[in-house]
């Protein structure tokens, strides 16, 4: 949280390239490296924490104090922007008006510290240790982590593909290709993002709910699987070049992310054995970040160039249909135990079960 606090409020403060040239593009990229490093050993922990404390019954209700400060805090941000944007001429918010968001991040930053220092280990984990005391702890988590779970290390960075691809295409390319290509004024746009975010959170929230009835893979079945098909619709829509319509589209496309968003954000720590929970919870989300969060940005340009809005839909389509197969393949957890000795048990009374083989 410190890094990726001191990291945000430095991208506030850093100079521009007309006084120090060339290095502040490349501070730009270690101030950004850093925020991701940041993210991806906060996302997971702060995921297992909030399961770990959460009745079993009510796992997927009590992760959305995660997933629900992960996207209100990013409504926070677009509303941010827009009072800024509508404050001040475009020319200012060029020139300086951009860094006061990223600096008033400090403030969050100090209230996330105040609360993180008050809180307490899971009752989970404290269980974990105490049974380490007679046992061997896990010393290589990422070594016994691929040993023992390394299929569902794989098979959980594919359950994420799809609504991280949708996310960053929705709420960030989208908004810049709005701008940009179809020429809709800036601050409209900041506007339609901010709509669309709400539709995320109430996609997260029903998600979430669901969830603990349904199950996580029913809700993410159905989230990717609709996915697939909104890949061929969105691109359309949004060529429209009209603001309402596009809001539309892009509300649409956040509702489904937030359904998959909620049950992954329980599905995977659940997915994974205590000793290595944190790691494995991290490993698999960053794997499909990096798959789905950091390549289809980078090559949406050339493939919209060289194949139009076609292609992207063809991307998108690709990755929800990889998150459909991960999620077929993967065990249904919401109504198991996240206590290892309790798995021990039920594996005891299998062996116990199992009548003699006779001549």
């Amino acid at each position: 949280m410190l890094l990726m606090g001191a990291a945000t409020v430095l991208i506030g403060l850093l100079p521009s390239g007309e006084t120090i040239g060339l290095a502040a593009p490349i501070l730009l990229i270690v101030l950004r490296f850093l925020q991701g490093l940041a993210v991806g050993g906060e996302w997971s922990s702060a995921a297992l924490f909030v399961v770990e404390h959460a009745p079993p019954n009510k796992r997927g209700f009590y992760s959305l104090a995660q997933t629900l400060g992960t996207t209100f805090g990013l409504l926070l941000a677009t509303l941010t922007f827009l009072v800024i944007g509508l404050s001040i001429s475009d020319a200012a918010f060029a020139s300086w008006g951009w860094r006061i968001p990223f600096v008033l991040s400090a403030v969050l930053v100090a209230v996330g510290m105040w609360v993180r220092l008050g809180v307490t280990d899971t009752p989970v984990f404290k269980d974990a240790m105490t049974k380490a005391e007679h046992a061997k702890a896990a010393k290589a988590p990422v070594r016994e982590l691929f040993a023992n779970q390394g299929k569902e290390v794989f098979l959980a960075a594919g359950a994420v593909l799809m609504w991280l691809s949708f996310f960053y295409m929705g709420a960030v390319y989208l908004t810049n290709y709005g701008t940009t290509a179809l020429g809709i004024e800036k601050n409209t746009m900041l506007t339609i993002q901010f709509v669309a975010i709400a539709g995320c959170i109430t996609g997260q929230v029903i998600g979430a709910r669901l969830s603990d009835r349904v199950g996580r893979r029913t809700i993410l079945l159905v989230g990717n699987g609709a996915a697939v098909l909104w890949a061929f619709v969105l691109f359309p829509l949004v060529d429209t070049a009209r603001p309402v319509v596009i809001g539309l589209a892009l509300t649409v496309t956040l509702f489904v992310v937030g359904l998959s968003n909620a049950a992954t954000t329980v599905f995977l720590p659940e997915t994974f054995r205590t000793a290595y929970r944190s790691t494995g919870t991290g490993v698999s989300f960053n794997i499909g970040s990096v798959v789905a969060g950091a390549i289809p940005p980078i090559i949406a340009a050339p493939i919209l160039a060289d194949y139009g809005s076609i292609g992207l839909s063809i991307m998108l389509a690709l990755l929800a249909a990889v998150a459909v197969v991960s999620v077929v393949a993967m065990r249904e957890t919401s109504k198991e135990s996240l206590y290892d000795h309790d798995h021990a048990q039920v594996e005891e009374e299998d062996v116990a079960v199992v009548p003699p083989v006779t001549a």
